[in-house]
């Protein structure tokens, strides 16, 4: 089947909300790790400070409120997961800025090698956009590029879904109220 038949308007929207994804995903990524990281050094320092004000015996009226600050610190880092989930939006967004680079890079390189390779056929003279050559080789790299998003976004998505659900996970006290009630192997 020639690469004609492709719907090239539709590939080219595909390619473009693809990036656009990875993009996005990206910036996203970094934005929401900046505001739990700011989240994770405050709850961390409202912990220790707490802490070491009451060790070394500072402010005694306090101590009470100071303690109870501590321990709801504590509280909403663990709740929130905030540290695991840092570093899994920190891994996504990571994933999402290298997929838009390694796309960004490897067409457009590529792009570049089949201009000039018309360009040279041409005898100098930039590509004709209406050659059949040409457009079927920018078509091979468009559909090449939105595979290649389609297929990493997948992957990025299904890490993100997992991760969450894994996380999700570890605030139930099911999987701890059955590990307990499971008889180990020497009391079977």
């Amino acid at each position: 089947m020639p690469d004609t038949v492709y719907n090239r308007p539709l590939i080219d929207s595909e390619l473009n909300r693809m990036y656009r994804e990875a993009t996005l995903g990206a910036r996203s990524g970094r934005r929401v790790a900046a505001v739990r990281r700011a989240a994770a050094y405050v709850l961390k320092f409202v912990a220790a400070g707490a802490g070491l004000a009451i060790s070394f015996n500072k402010w005694p009226d306090l101590h009470q409120d100071l303690a109870i600050a501590s321990v709801v610190a504590v509280f909403l880092d663990t709740i929130s997961q905030n540290y695991k989930r840092l570093v899994a939006t920190i891994k996504a967004g990571d994933a999402y800025f290298f997929l838009h680079k390694k796309v960004q890079g490897t067409y457009n390189v590529a792009a570049g090698l089949v201009d000039e390779g018309e360009r040279i056929k041409n005898g100098g003279i930039h590509p004709a956009t209406n050659s059949q050559d040409y457009e079927n080789a920018i078509l091979a790299l468009k559909k090449a590029a939105a595979e290649e998003l389609r297929t990493q976004l997948e992957v990025i998505g299904k890490a993100k879904a997992d991760e969450d659900l894994k996380l999700l996970e570890t605030l139930s006290l099911d999987a701890e109220r059955a590990a307990r009630q499971v008889p180990s192997a020497r009391e079977a």
